[in-house]
C-alpha cells in the first residue's frame, strides 16, 4: 500500500502532465486567473479611495459644524441649558445640521447632536454612538470620535482618522447669559 506522500506526489505528476500537453488550456486558465486577480486589486483599490474621501468630506463636515456652532450660540446669544432647544428646533441635533448647512441625506439629527450616515450594500447605515452633541449639563458643544461603536468600514475609518482626539468647546463662554 502506498503511503499518503506517494499518492500526492503521483496526484501532482498526473496533473502537470495533463496540463502540459494542453498548452492552450493552461495559457487560458491563467490568462482567466489574471484577470480576476487584478479585477480583485482594483476593486480593493477603488473601494478604499471611496472611504477616504467619505472620511475627507465628514471630518470637513465635522470641522465646519464646530466652528458654526460655536458662532451661531454666540451671535444668538442662546443659552445652553437643560430643558431649552432654540426657537423653530425639535432638538439641538437639528439645530447643528441646520446652522452647520450639513447634508440631511448624509447626517441624522438626535435630541442633543448628530451622527452621521453611510452608504452601504442594500441601502443607509448609521455610524452608531453619542460622538457629536451639546451636553446641556455643562454647556459644551462634544466631538468624541472614541465614542463612535460601529466597526463598519467606514465608521472605524473615521474613528481611526481620529486618533481619539476628543473635543470640546464650552458653549457659556460665548453667551452674555453667563
Amino acid at each position: 500500500m502506498k503511503s499518503f506522500i506517494e499518492l500526492a506526489l503521483e496526484f501532482v505528476a498526473a496533473f502537470f502532465e495533463f496540463f502540459m500537453r494542453r498548452p492552450k488550456l493552461v495559457q487560458g486558465i491563467l490568462g482567466i486567473v489574471i484577470f480576476f486577480v487584478l479585477v480583485k486589486l482594483a476593486f480593493n483599490f477603488f473601494n478604499d479611495n471611496r472611504i477616504e474621501a467619505q472620511v475627507a468630506m465628514t471630518r470637513t463636515d465635522i470641522a465646519n459644524a464646530l466652528r458654526k456652532v460655536q458662532s451661531e450660540i454666540y451671535v444668538q446669544n442662546l443659552s445652553v441649558e437643560e430643558g431649552f432647544t432654540p426657537l423653530k428646533y425639535k432638538s439641538w441635533g437639528e439645530f447643528i445640521i441646520d446652522v452647520s448647512g450639513l447634508d440631511k441625506t448624509r447626517w441624522v439629527a438626535t435630541e442633543f447632536g448628530m451622527r452621521v450616515i453611510t452608504k452601504v450594500k442594500g441601502g443607509m447605515l448609521e455610524c452608531k454612538g453619542d460622538y457629536f452633541y451639546i451636553d446641556t449639563k455643562e454647556g459644551k458643544l462634544i466631538f468624541a470620535p472614541s465614542k463612535i461603536t460601529n466597526e463598519v468600514s467606514f465608521c472605524k475609518a473615521l474613528k481611526d482618522s481620529y486618533k481619539d482626539k476628543d473635543s470640546e468647546i464650552n458653549l457659556r463662554a460665548y453667551s452674555s447669559q453667563y
